[in-house]
């Protein structure tokens, strides 16, 4: 007979598998055991042994035909009927030769016989059970880790069908806060056995974390993965693992996340709305909208805009108003994608735009040709062109309309003043009263400074023109009358 082309040391593997915690060694024991058909009681029972570091540990199940192939107990990456059922836990035939790796001693027995592990190596032997398998066996474990696994043997989330028991005590089966289908990636045996990712529809369940719990991917309930999440995400199939079975990609992850989330949002507090997690899966394309907006507004307010960097006294009327600017840093380039896909929030310029006397597209204004001026409203032209070179030290043109669909009494800018008759009215040039002429004017010019009303640089030129008005009044009295 032919050598096998590989040889696995025992002791490298024990030291591949030290950091993973010795809770794995139940997990993938109790796995095993509810993959087996008909099963219906799990008993595991774990016994530390006085003064050395091992614990005695057993693991009994009821399947009417018990372990399907005792080959798989020591033939590492052997063809596994696993493979080709997505909906079974576990894969590569692995599981049982890490938990080997860590045993002094250890046998299985099932309906088919019994192979025993022990300081001469393996051995068949012809005792069976009459029903289910049993796995006997010394694992390594100290006091504190001993403690550990019986801790967090309680994660476990039972199937309902299964009565599981840990020393004496059932694993209390959970009921899902919620439980919804939604297609995702797992792993799959192809027509010549290859393990590849494929993706199906699968069942979820959401779960709450009990006291001591962190929150993480299941894989048909057994804990998999920690998130750090909310909730438990139970994944009713293969969950795509690295070899190490010990994470997932982060677009699996923020898928995901975000499937959860589709239903769960209206659970979230405004905390936990603005946490990395939720951030992730707002980033997501599985996100419908009425997710993406319950999570943006709880995370930012119900009233928040877009910061709009074309309009930025927009934003500043905004934020005086009371609503939230949101700006780019806030959010991932993902996110902001299915923000402004599913219009969840506007830019604050089409929310408290700014007035724009000359907006690009705008009807023309019609001017009043200076010929047709009155003498009252040549006194007020006068006033104002004498006004702008005493203030602001050039000249300014002054110009005048009369459109009443113009929704602007005057605007300045390009050193030009615009007076609207149609909005002052007839009167206000032919009764012209100093103070009103003097408000518009100190209003307008500061423009020539800063066009955003709402800055502190506009009152601050508002404040320096009062001063000149002043010099201004006491030097040419006479100016200031007409």
């Amino acid at each position: 007979m032919p050598k096998s082309w590989f040889e696995a040391d025992k002791e490298g593997l024990a030291q591949l598998v030290a950091d993973r915690g010795k809770s794995f060694v139940i997990f993938e024991l109790v796995q095993n055991a509810w993959d087996e058909a008909g099963v219906t009681q799990v008993v595991v029972e774990l016994t530390k042994v006085p003064g050395r570091p091992y614990a005695d540990l057993v693991v009994k199940d009821d399947a009417p035909e018990g372990f399907s192939d005792l080959a798989h107990a020591f033939t590492l990456f052997g063809k596994s009927d696993k493979k080709t059922n997505p909906e079974q836990r576990g894969r590569f035939n692995l599981g049982e030769k890490l938990v080997l790796a860590i045993c002094e001693e250890a046998s299985i027995t099932t309906t088919k016989g019994t192979v025993v592990f022990d300081k001469e190596g393996r051995h068949r032997m012809r005792n069976k059970t009459e029903t289910g398998s049993v796995f006997n066996g010394r694992v390594r474990m100290t006091q504190p880790e001993f403690e550990e696994v019986c801790r967090e043997v309680q994660f476990l989330l039972p199937p309902k069908t299964i009565t599981t028991r840990f020393n004496g005590e059932r694993v209390p089966y959970r009921k899902p806060v919620f439980a919804g289908r939604c297609t995702l990636d797992t792993m799959r045996s192809d027509d010549e056995g290859v393990l590849r990712r494929t993706r199906r529809e699968t069942r979820v369940e959401v779960y709450e974390p009990l006291e001591g719990e962190k929150a993480s991917i299941y894989e048909m309930g057994i804990p998999v993965v920690e998130t750090g999440d909310k909730w438990h995400i139970n994944v009713c199939q293969k969950v795509p693992l690295n070899m190490d079975r010990d994470n997932v990609t982060p677009a699996y992850l923020r898928k995901l996340r975000a499937e959860v989330l589709s239903y769960m949002h209206v659970d979230l507090t405004e905390e936990e709305a603005a946490t990395p997690w939720v951030h992730d899966a707002l980033g997501s394309k599985v996100l419908p909208a009425r997710a993406v907006t319950s999570i943006f507004r709880k995370r930012f307010g119900d009233k928040a805009v877009i910061y709009d960097p074309s309009d930025l006294e927009a934003n500043a009327r905004s934020a005086a108003q009371g609503r939230p600017i949101v700006r780019g840093g806030s959010l991932s380039k993902e996110a902001w994608a299915n923000v402004r896909e599913h219009k969840v929030a506007l830019p604050a310029g089409q929310v408290t735009p700014t007035p724009k006397p000359f907006s690009p597209g705008g009807k023309p204004l019609k001017f009043i040709d200076p010929i047709d001026y009155t003498l009252e409203m040549l006194a007020v032209v006068g006033f104002c062109l004498w006004a702008a070179e005493e203030l602001l030290g050039f000249d300014v043109r002054v110009e005048v309309t009369e459109d009443v669909t113009w929704g602007f009494a005057a605007a300045y800018g390009n050193r030009t003043l615009t007076l609207n008759m149609g909005r002052l009215g007839k009167a206000w040039f032919q009764e012209a009263k100093v103070q009103d002429v003097v408000d518009l004017l100190v209003h307008e010019y500061a423009h020539q400074f800063e066009s955003n009303h709402l800055s502190e640089k506009y009152y601050q030129a508002i404040s320096r023109l009062a001063g000149l008005w002043v010099k201004a009044a006491l030097e040419h009295p006479e100016r200031f009358k007409f």
